[in-house]
């Protein structure tokens, strides 16, 4: 296992220096140290990205450096990356997230371990400051499980991401589904056969930022997620790769009326959400139950979350084999 070789892809576009510096130290000081740290630069004018990215690779000859002469977006970066890759096994980094020192170690043991493909894990969420926000606590997922929540909603964090190589093979590149291309990546890679599991351990500090690319994009996000749940839910019960991009080639039509509406209802549902949260008082249980009767958006947001949340407490959710007969129980 120690002469595995793990390609980690990283892009960088605006993020603060101390914060890229962070990022990339967390890399390069995992205790699994067989990697080759791919590292894009999508901001031809970013010079202290630059300028420091050369530092790094100067002194540590794992880091390769690509340098776009303009800006092309995440998923062409990735695309550009994963060409690059000489790994064995890909795993996915964020340039203002914080890996945790036995990150790659854990998931390369673990994709051993559980005979499967692909790997995901729980995250802590920490805002701009690194301050600690709240834990993702998605149950262990059996890959049976896993392809089961696909089809309701992608709960799984494009940052903690880990997979075998071979899969490209089979797949191919990251494709242009605005705004959910990794979900429409996590469905093209189970229904393909490939096993994806998501494990226990918190293995990464995922950074929030109210800069969000998806904040006034979040009705065409909404579009492509039912679209994808459409394909996912008829590919996978029939098997067939071809299904999938059919539906998906249709493409969405955005009715700028009705997404005024969605955004509108989408952000109510959300404060009321938050609220309840916090005070969990009788009248915020009022509250949030009254808006959900006249809120289509927030109804239908809330029922998918409550149709996942009775999957992940299915004990069966948190069964992953360990081969042919020996089986685990996460806690």
């Amino acid at each position: 296992m120690a002469s595995d070789k793990v390609s980690v892809i990283m892009s960088v576009y605006n993020e603060e220096i101390g914060i890229l510096r962070e990022a990339i130290e967390s890399i390069l000081n995992q205790s699994y140290k067989n990697i080759q740290f791919i590292i894009i630069i999508d901001n031809p004018g970013y010079e202290d990205a630059k300028k420091i990215l050369n530092e790094y690779s100067k002194e540590d000859k794992r880091i390769e450096i690509i340098e776009n002469y303009e800006n092309i977006g995440l998923v062409n970066s990735l695309n550009k990356g994963l060409k690059l890759a000489n790994g064995e096994f890909i795993a996915r980094m964020d340039a203002d997230d914080l890996a945790h020192k036995d990150r790659i170690k854990i998931q390369l043991e673990s994709i051993y371990k559980f005979k499967c493909d692909f790997i995901t894990s729980r995250s802590n969420v920490i805002n701009e400051n690194g301050e600690f926000l709240y834990k993702v606590n998605n149950s262990s997922l059996n890959y049976k499980k896993s392809n089961k929540i696909l089809g309701i909603k992608c709960i799984h964090f494009h940052p903690t991401w880990f997979f075998k190589r071979e899969i490209l093979d089979t797949i191919g590149e990251y494709n242009h589904r605005d705004y959910v291309e990794d979900y429409d990546f996590l469905c093209r890679v189970a229904i393909n056969g490939f096993k994806i599991i998501t494990i226990p351990e918190y293995i990464l500090d995922v950074r929030v930022s109210e800069k969000g690319i998806t904040k006034s994009n979040i009705y065409e996000q909404y579009l492509n997620s039912k679209l994808i749940r459409k394909a996912f839910k008829k590919a996978i019960k029939n098997n067939d790769i071809n299904i999938y991009e059919s539906i998906l080639d249709k493409g969405i039509e955005v009715n700028i009326d009705e997404k005024s509406k969605y955004i509108n209802q989408f952000n109510t549902y959300k404060e009321m959400s938050t609220k309840l949260k916090n005070e969990r008082s009788i009248n915020s249980i009022l509250s949030f139950s009254l808006n959900l009767l006249f809120n289509k958006y927030g109804k239908e947001e809330f029922f998918r979350n409550m149709v996942v949340k009775i999957n992940l407490l299915n004990k069966e959710s948190m069964v992953i084999k360990y081969g042919d007969n020996k089986e685990k129980n996460f806690k």
